[in-house]
Parts: structure tokens; sequence; C-alpha cells
């Protein structure tokens, strides 16, 4: 048995409006016709004995009717579904008062809180960031539900790989987060702190350079140390290189030179081996294929053949600069920010949440049946005993 709209049992206070007006009724008296009087003597002794219930049949049939109402609005339900109704609700979402008011609303109708985390964990648990929509996607598919309502905040970030398709019994619906703008991070020179700040909407996320004197509250990044290793034979391409670390001073990168021992980077000019060590090392070796630079294992990239038309036709400049200043924790502070959004999956039907709040309690046919004849009873009982 279940209840579809229990706030309509708050009315059962009306169950006691009948029993006052019992109480407060009185059955008319016999009338009886008398030739005189004079022998009648006042009296007021039995006149108010008590207040009694009046016609205790007919009240219990009004009250069984008022509350046959109550139950029939709020939507008594004697067979219960074996499969659940859940909201699956984005933690991205959870300073967003129109999200909170849609999932109680789906909560006070019999659906079950869940996080949009890994192993969906219920409202009074700690859920963990997403990773990604479609992984998530695929294990709530997976979940043996009767409805599933995934209130989300669609962040693009969040997305990885390929589109999963939903099932119709499960609804996805896109909440906007408002725009918002921070401090991404921060690059201390020696006489200036050049400031990255993100600002970003559902469609696009900017990142914007600011110069201050000093350094302000927002997180920091250390500069990237580079050791050239070169040979007489590699001297053009070092100029190169040197040049170009130098025009990475004009972008919001730091990148100086450093020892080997000290570096986080090795440029390796030279045609003696490549030492064992576990630093990041971009070797010269010359091939017939254009990349200029190009990934050949976890820690080692291999730079081709550099000059000065090359290095401006590829843009050397910025892919060295997005290779040596790649910095995970400055991704990740973009990424907290980032409120760009996707569309919701595809699906056979796109439908909107309010078509599964039912507005009104559905028909019991039997809770209505039993509602009429108690109600042609009552009224039957009243006119008979003129009530």
């Amino acid at each position: 048995m279940q209840l579809i709209n229990p706030t309509y049992l708050w009315a059962m206070l009306a169950l006691a409006v009948p029993v006052a007006i019992h109480l407060l009724s009185r059955k008319e008296g016999q009338v009886m016709l008398m030739g005189s009087l004079r022998h009648l003597h006042e009296t007021t002794s039995q006149q108010f004995r008590g207040l009694k219930l009046n016609e205790v049949l007919l009240l219990a049939l009004r009250l069984i009717l008022l509350l046959l109402l109550i139950l029939w609005l709020a939507g008594l339900s004697w067979i219960k579904s074996e499969k659940e109704k859940w909201v699956v609700f984005d933690r991205s979402l959870v300073n967003q008062p129109q999200a909170l008011e849609l999932a109680d609303s789906l909560v006070s109708r019999g659906y079950e809180w869940h996080w949009l985390a890994d192993n969906f964990p219920r409202r009074e648990l700690t859920p963990a960031p997403v990773t990604n929509y479609w992984s998530l996607m695929t294990d709530l598919k997976s979940k043996h539900l009767e409805h599933g309502i995934v209130l989300s905040a669609n962040r693009a970030v969040d997305f990885q790989g390929e589109i999963v398709p939903l099932p119709d019994h499960i609804d996805w619906q896109t909440i906007e987060m408002p725009d918002t703008s921070g401090i991404a991070y921060q690059i201390p020179y020696p006489d200036r702190t050049v400031v990255r700040r993100v600002n970003t909407s559902s469609v696009q996320t900017e990142l914007v350079t600011d110069t201050v004197e000093s350094a302000i509250d927002g997180p920091g990044i250390d500069s990237v140390r580079v050791a050239i290793i070169t040979d007489k034979n590699h001297n053009e391409d070092a100029r190169l290189i040197l040049a170009t670390i130098a025009a990475l001073q004009k972008l919001p990168a730091l990148v100086t030179t450093s020892d080997q021992k000290n570096a986080d980077w090795i440029i390796w000019l030279s045609n003696e081996k490549i030492p064992d060590v576990p630093t990041k090392i971009l070797f010269s070796e010359y091939t017939s294929s254009n990349p200029l630079l190009e990934r050949v294992s976890f820690s080692r990239w291999r730079l081709n053949k550099l000059s000065t038309e090359t290095i401006l036709r590829q843009n050397f400049t910025v892919q060295l600069a997005d290779l040596l200043t790649s910095n995970p924790a400055i991704s990740q502070a973009i990424d907290a920010y980032d409120r760009r959004r996707l569309l919701p999956p595809p699906s056979d039907e796109i439908r909107n949440v309010a078509t599964y709040l039912p507005t009104e309690p559905p028909v019991n046919a039997g809770l209505l049946i039993l509602l009429v004849i108690v109600w042609m009873a009552e009224r039957i009982i009243a006119f008979l005993r003129k009530q």
C-alpha cells in the first residue's frame, strides 16, 4: 500500500467536524397533545442531562465517508511496483535552488535520492566527483528501475568517450548553472605577477591574463626548469630552442633554463646516448615525418629537424609551450570552473519531468466504488431518520 499525495492526510482533521455536529445536536422530543397545562409543573432536572451522541450509525457512516474521500484524494494504491524510482542528482548542482526544489518534489512523490557518482550512493552519503557521464549512464541502465530522472549540469569536461543512448524509462534533465569566474593560477615573476582568470558560461570558457604588482590570494605554479644539452653538431637547433624559450616569456608561462640535475625537462641535442633518468626528455632525431614534436613513450618526445621556416609554419613556439607547461593541477583548476555544457543524451522521445509528476492522484476504482456505496447508505439512512 502506498500514497501518491500523502499531504492530503492533513484533511483528516476534518473528521472532528461531524463528531462535533452530532454532539451538539439533540433529537426532538415527542409531541403530546394536552387539554390543559393546569397540573404540569416546570422542571429543569432532566432538560440537559449531558450531551450524547445522536444517531451513532449515521455518525459512523459519515466518518467513514469522509475518511474514504481523504484516502482517495491522497492517492491510496494497494499495489506497489517491485521496481524502484530514482532521482539521480549531480553534485555540481548542490547550490542550485531550482535543482534542489525539483529533486525534493520528486522525493515527496516516492522517488529515492541517489547521487550521480560511482555506485549511485544515497543522499546521506558523500559522493565522489563525476568522472564520466557516459560510464555512469551505462551503469544506470543496468539498474532494476521503473523510472529514473537524472538532474545534471551536463558539464562538457565530464563527458568522455562515445555517446550512450538512454532507454525510455530514464529521463535526463539539464539544469543550467550560472556564469562564474575565478583565478585558475598565477605565475610570480621577479618584478610582477601574471594572473590567469577563468570566465565561464554555459556556452564558452575563456582565460584572461592580468598583470599585477604582487601576488594575490589564489593558486600559484612554479617555473618550469629546462636543461639544454647540446654538442657542436646541434648548435643551430640549440640557438633556435633558446630563441623559442625566450619568446615564451611573452606568454603566461614561466620557463627558465637550469642544470641537468635540477631540471624538470631535458632537451637533448646531442649524438651521445640519452641518459636513463626519470626526467622528461625531448631528444633530437631527424626523420622524414612532418611533425616537429612527436611523443614516442611515456616520458620521451622526439624533436625533428628545426629551421626558421618550419618553426613559423608549424607554430613551434605554441607547441613547445603546451608541452613544457602541461600541468595537471592547472587543468583541474580550470575544469573546476568550467560551466560549458552539452545537450542531453539522445533518447527515442524527448520528455519533460513534469509529465511524470501527477497533479491529481490516479483513480482507485475499488476505493471509488466503496466511497459511492457508503455515500448512498448514508443518504438513505439520513432520509429515513430525517437527519
